[in-house]
């Protein structure tokens, strides 16, 4: 802080410490879990800036940095606070994680067959549960109001 800089790295849900005891590695138990993970790390990333510029730290300006996903969490956390001047520092993010998953590295550790059924293991619908993940986005645009 004596030169103006400070860093604050930010531990995703589903990674590190915050992985849960049946999950290998990085890769996700269910579809519904990358969608709580990137709600939970841009509402919580939203928390950190409106801190931030309640303890002071805004005035030298704050900005967001990440890699692939990181980066695009870190853009719609800035998109998310409109009253605050934010950066971001977005590495190698894509506009869709879709050819990762689909075609890419990803494809062959998705289980394809359970999404084909429209089903998951405790039978939810999964076509309900990502036409209602757009859903949040309308809940965190409030919240960057009132947190600002």
């Amino acid at each position: 802080l004596k030169q103006g800089v400070c860093s604050i790295v930010h531990e995703s849900p589903f990674y590190g410490s915050r992985r849960p005891a049946a999950q290998r590695g990085a890769k996700l138990l269910r579809v519904s879990d990358l969608l709580t993970l990137g709600w939970a790390t841009i509402y919580e990333s939203m928390n950190v800036l409106h801190l931030l510029q309640q303890e002071g730290y805004h005035e030298g300006g704050l900005c967001m940095a990440g890699l692939s996903m990181g980066g695009v969490h870190s853009c719609m956390t800035a998109a998310l606070c409109p009253k605050l001047e934010v950066g971001v520092a977005a590495l190698l993010s894509p506009r869709s994680a879709a050819v990762a998953y689909c075609d890419g590295a990803l494809s062959s550790a998705m289980a394809w067959e359970p999404l084909l059924n429209n089903s998951d293991e405790a039978n939810n619908n999964v076509l309900q549960m990502l036409s209602a993940a757009g859903q949040p986005v309308s809940v965190m645009g409030e919240a960057s109001y009132a947190l600002a």
